[in-house]
């Protein structure tokens, strides 16, 4: 049984109203820059040391207007990046690749932009793309740090393991707390045949978060491929459990399946529920 369809992937974790408010918030600040700017452009006829008590000097008109135009840039670009929001939340896919692209292009430094064009792009099929996107906004910005899994899960649907392995590593390493690292470690250690590195990783995982459901399910599918149908049948009826309990209908579905076809291949075994 497949169970990569059952991991908690990351990659939508962003809140799109959540963004939004913080682009409106940055949006008023921007004005309020813009008008402080103006005002301190109004007072110019005024000595230096009579506006600021001599503790800075007068920006000059020059100063001013380039302020005044990088503001209305980012200004635009948040725009942009606000309506490509909009399109990705109604799944018009293209629009919202375009919509990202302005603000890149108006503002190349706004890392939420790549993240969501890079969100759109695997959404489109377009890996390649979108692993381009998560690595500039990695560079841009080093606590989003949740791309490296997002990242890690491309390379390896493309069966790049040591990419992924190198992501995973480095998500594991920059939250040791979080189970997500440790567990797609476990995942393409599985599917690498590399059962006893699989084994140590998601060991790893259920001992910093034993809540981490998908982890017991692929440690089960281990303990299965190991010949330990115990084991296996333990882990599975914890993930059940644990995915019934956080909602997850269909993976409980999914993991109840492979619980039940074990337990009658092995009818003798004990169950614990």
């Amino acid at each position: 049984m497949c169970s990569t369809a059952i991991q908690d992937r990351t990659v939508e974790q962003m809140d799109i109203k959540t963004m939004k408010l913080s682009n409106k918030l940055l949006t008023k600040t921007g004005l309020a820059i813009a008008t402080l700017g103006a005002i301190a452009f109004d007072l110019g006829a005024l000595p230096v040391r009579a506006q600021m008590h001599g503790m800075m000097s007068h920006p000059s008109k020059t100063e001013i207007e380039q302020l005044s135009a990088l503001d209305a840039k980012q200004l635009t670009a948040n725009r942009w990046f606000n309506q490509g929001l909009d399109k990705l939340h109604a799944a018009k896919y293209e629009d919202a690749v375009k919509d990202f692209s302005q603000a890149i292009e108006l503002s190349p430094r706004h890392e939420e932009a790549y993240v969501n064009r890079g969100n759109v792009y695997r959404k489109l099929g377009n890996y390649r793309g979108a692993i381009a996107d998560y690595t500039q906004a990695i560079k841009l910005n080093p606590s989003f740090t949740y791309l490296y899994n997002s990242r890690g899960n491309l390379r390896e649907d493309l069966k790049d393991y040591t990419g992924a392995i190198a992501d995973y590593t480095e998500a594991a390493r920059l939250y040791p707390e979080e189970s997500g690292g440790y567990r797609n470690l476990g995942s393409v250690y599985f599917k690498m045949g590399d059962y006893k590195a699989s084994l140590k990783k998601l060991n790893q995982a259920v001992q910093v978060n034993p809540g981490a459901a998908a982890a017991y399910l692929k440690r089960g599918e281990i303990y299965t491929k190991l010949d330990q149908p115990e084991k296996a049948i333990e882990d599975l009826q914890q993930a059940t459990k644990l995915f019934l309990a956080q909602g997850k209908v269909a993976d409980f579905q999914k993991a109840n399946e492979f619980l039940e076809a074990l337990q009658k291949q092995y009818p003798r075994l004990e169950t614990k529920q």
